[in-house]
């Protein structure tokens, strides 16, 4: 595992154009070592111990090139130094890219383990009726298989895709700690739901996936072994997945998610329309997060609410929070400082991982 000394938060001072080198560089060695092997082999389904290159490769040169995202946390920094000061300055990586992992453990300090020996990560692809295309997943495996074994959805933002988690936050740093496989998959902008004149996310999310799990992989996906988590539009989603189906869940978690959707209507309107038809039909229908609260049997689901204190959703999360808690025995809100920003989930993703394992643990006790 690569440790970083906690800053967070801080980012780094060090140019994009720099950091943009660095992804390129990376991912020239990666495709040479990826002729050595001499077989046409999907490096995102090889174990991270023969790939951790490609990894670096992804989180520099993504950040670099999407702006919205162009933030490198002291996580990240020590991960991706960890990694560039691995490979051989003499014989893989022009010396003036060391310059970059040089800044990396300057600024944050690292400590190398072999945090990659046995947890795997893998892409999958499968065909999806429900969308009527074909569609994709990440899936972390960790590195002891449980009779039982746990699965973790995860879900991601507006702006990003079933590789956001791994490519913007420490999540394969943190997850080595959890007993969780943890299925990352692909939603689009769908907001967690079946758009009126498109795409059926959400029976593709909640039936054909869980399926496909079952069957392929031999998951339980049992209320004991089940759990869901997201930021922004997923944190709506997890919420959405749990309260919808609270025998499915153990629990659910929301970083800086959208939850009350009716009360930030005006934001979005364009596109809250498009996506869940009029305001009158949302506020009326089961799309709407309030509305499900009045189900008796979500009252004991365990829920945890993460919200920055900089967030521009901050208000909507104090509406739900006080909605809420007339039905909810067991939310667990959390306003910590911050913004709605991959610093803030990277930093709350530790604790939200280890707050669902305490409630794995107590289903399973």
């Amino acid at each position: 595992m690569v440790e970083s000394v906690s800053r967070p938060g801080q980012l780094l001072s060090i140019s994009l154009a720099n950091i943009l080198e660095a992804g390129l560089c990376l991912r020239n060695i990666c495709v040479a070592k990826r002729k050595k092997l001499g077989r046409r082999t999907r490096l995102a389904a090889l174990p991270l111990r023969t790939r951790p290159d490609f990894e670096t490769s992804r989180v520099l040169f993504g950040l670099a090139q999407n702006s919205a995202h162009s933030e490198l946390t002291s996580n990240f920094a020590a991960q991706a130094a960890a990694k560039l000061l691995s490979i051989n300055p003499t014989t893989d990586i022009p010396s003036k890219f060391l310059a970059v992992a040089t800044v990396f453990k300057d600024q944050y300090g690292i400590i190398a383990d072999d945090w990659s020996d046995s947890m795997s990560i893998a892409t999958y692809r499968m065909y999806s009726k429900a969308l009527n295309k074909q569609t994709q997943f990440n899936l972390y495996l960790p590195s002891k298989r449980l009779e039982r074994q746990p699965v973790l959805f995860l879900l991601h933002g507006l702006s990003d895709d079933y590789a956001a988690w791994l490519t913007l936050s420490s999540l394969a740093r943190y997850a080595g700690q959890y007993p969780f496989a943890i299925v990352m998959p692909d939603a689009g902008r769908s907001y967690y739901t079946n758009l009126p004149n498109g795409e059926r996310y959400w029976d593709y999310l909640t039936e054909e996936l869980p399926l496909y799990l079952k069957t392929w992989l031999d998951f339980p996906l049992t209320r004991s072994t089940t759990f869901v988590a997201g930021l922004s539009m997923g944190g709506y989603g997890a919420f959405k997945m749990g309260l919808t189906y609270p025998e499915r869940f153990g629990a659910a978690a929301s970083l800086s998610g959208r939850l009350d959707i009716g009360a930030t209507w005006a934001d979005r309107a364009p596109y809250f329309e498009a996506t869940f038809g009029s305001q009158d039909q949302f506020q009326a229908g089961r799309n709407n997060l309030l509305n499900l609260l009045a189900n008796q049997q979500v009252t004991r689901l365990p829920l945890l609410q993460y919200i920055g204190a900089e967030d521009h959703l901050l208000e909507s999360n104090r509406t739900f929070r006080a909605f809420s808690r007339q039905y909810l025995e067991k939310l667990d809100y959390r306003e910590q400082t911050g913004n709605h920003n991959w610093a803030f989930w990277d930093t709350y993703l530790p604790s939200t991982l280890t707050w669902l394992n305490e409630r794995y643990q107590q289903l399973n006790s």
